[in-house]
């Protein structure tokens, strides 16, 4: 009798499974990243710039794919070979300002209003690659757990917006309008900026047929807050010299952004079994 109970148990060790799986992602950033320049150098004496607002980036979670590799060594514990991509949405709230310029008399100031207005960021999918230990039961219904040390490649990110130059006075003359495009990116090198992490998450499977099963996964991923440095920005087409120059300093003056690269997932998926 003990021995046709052991027989299914042996017949698990050795099972080598690949699985795919898709879902949504929750991040543990909801915070805005808010951005004041300061004092813009680099234009004339008699130009003078009155910040309206800041800038905001609020991100949110996106769509998590991701593919897994499992061989079971024994019927309870097996080796998990994990690829997950994470998307991350990030809507922009631009900043205004309005810019005036003293005219020496009888010639009446300028002013106009500069709008940077709301845009959409494109994080580049982050791709954590995981090697885990796993634990699961037996049988047509199978839980388990499995945690591990999780890497995170490097990632850039690109914030696109427009910006609308209004005429305030003496005349409200048309409005003249560009787009502005600001890449950063994670730098590796620098300090605590390591890639390494953990991820840990529970499943459940259902077996449907012989060899393949419905899976249910819910996992955590931890890294290392991330500082994304900004690079140049580039104005098409470009704006009168003021405006540019104003544009210019502001992307020039923005502090580098801290970045969380941690998120909970929920997915859902197909599991295959050899």
């Amino acid at each position: 009798m003990i021995a046709s109970c052991l027989v299914p148990l042996s017949a698990a060790a050795g099972e080598l499974e690949l699985g795919a799986h898709i879902g949504p992602t929750f991040p543990f950033y909801k915070q805005a990243f808010e951005f004041d320049p300061g004092v813009l150098a680099g234009l004339p004496a008699n130009v003078s710039v009155q910040q309206q607002d800041t800038f905001r980036l609020d991100a949110r979670g996106g769509l998590a794919l991701g593919a897994s590799a499992s061989y079971q060594f024994s019927p309870w514990l097996g080796l998990e070979a994990r690829l997950d991509t994470a998307d991350v949405r990030v809507r922009i709230t631009g900043a205004r300002y309005l810019i005036r310029v003293d005219l020496p008399t009888p010639l009446p100031d300028l002013a106009s209003e500069l709008d940077l207005s709301s845009g959409d960021a494109d994080l580049h999918r982050i791709h954590p690659v995981s090697l885990n230990l796993r634990a699961r039961t037996a049988g047509r219904t199978r839980v388990g757990a499995s945690a591990g040390l999780s890497y995170l490649p490097s990632f850039r990110f690109v914030i696109a917006q427009g910006v609308r130059l209004q005429p305030r006075e003496p005349l409200p003359l048309p409005a003249t309008t560009a787009r502005v495009t600001l890449p950063a990116e994670a730098l590796p090198a620098q300090k605590d900026q390591g890639r390494l992490g953990f991820n840990a998450g529970a499943f459940v499977q259902v077996g449907v047929g012989e060899r393949l099963a419905l899976v249910a996964d819910g996992r955590y991923f931890h890294f290392r807050r991330q500082t994304l440095f900004w690079g140049n920005p580039e104005i098409e087409p470009r704006l009168p010299v003021v405006e540019q120059t104003i544009v210019e300093e502001i992307a020039g003056r923005l502090d580098p952004a801290e970045f969380n690269p941690t998120f909970f997932q929920l997915t859902a998926g197909l599991a295959l079994r050899f």
